[in-house]
């Protein structure tokens, strides 16, 4: 069975999963930010969607998915970021990147190795 889907129930769609993302990135949950973000095998998949969630979106503050990672000290959920493509340097709306967010010298010389700059 085919169904149609409209740009507008798309756009829904993706900040639903933009939604989910960003929730899973607060939280650690990698299992769900590899799926989201295509990351891996998938022999339980169902069916394919194309839709390409940007890594470096930013909220209404400015804050990317990398910010919020690194603030929330989520370690593995930063580097499965940076592996995907997020920007390192992106700054928020006061700006800060996500390395003057680090609060502890582990996240910090990680985002330097990666090529964090300010």
């Amino acid at each position: 069975m085919a169904i149609c889907v409209s740009r507008a129930l798309m756009v829904k769609l993706e900040k639903v999963l933009y939604k989910m993302l960003l929730e899973a990135t607060k939280h650690g949950d990698t299992e769900t930010i590899n799926n989201l973000l295509g990351i891996g095998d998938y022999n339980d998949c169902v069916t394919q969607i194309d839709i390409t969630i940007d890594r470096n979106v930013q909220d209404d503050g400015g804050w990317t998915l990398l910010h919020w990672s690194v603030w929330m000290r989520q370690h593995l959920v930063v580097a499965l970021l940076i592996e995907s493509g997020a920007l390192v340097n992106l700054k928020d709306k006061q700006d800060r990147t996500p390395l003057r967010l680090a609060g502890d010298e582990e996240m910090r010389s990680y985002l330097l190795q990666h090529g964090a700059t300010t």
